[in-house]
């Protein structure tokens, strides 16, 4: 289990100030984190939650729409949407004995940790 010492809130601040003064929170606050996504113009900050999966699924699709109307492809190609990776690979599992690749590009993102503090 993880001590409360060991937990972080990411909220896309730069700076201990910029939490309090600009988002309004200081330490004991209650917090729950949004799940949509939104965008901050001032910032130039997206947020929101499963970055990574929803990055992948974006870049797949887009992918697929570039190579769609390509004459010269001796390949099929296959677009799978995974999830679960963290825990053993379960989509991905599946996704791999139902369509059987030759190969396969994956399309993963990292998480954030550029935390300001030590």
């Amino acid at each position: 289990p993880l001590s409360i010492d060991s937990m972080f809130i990411d909220i896309g601040a730069k700076s201990r100030k910029e939490v309090i003064e600009d988002f309004g929170i200081d330490v004991g606050a209650p917090v729950a984190p949004l799940v949509d996504f939104r965008h901050d113009a001032k910032r130039n900050l997206m947020r929101g939650k499963a970055f990574d999966n929803r990055l992948g699924c974006c870049s797949i699709i887009e992918t697929l729409k570039r190579i769609k109307d390509s004459k010269n492809l001796n390949v099929n190609v296959v677009g799978g949407f995974a999830a679960q990776e963290e825990v053993g690979m379960r989509g991905a599992k599946i996704t791999s004995t139902k369509v059987k690749p030759d190969l396969a590009i994956l399309f993963e993102g990292s998480p954030a940790d550029d935390r300001y503090f030590p």
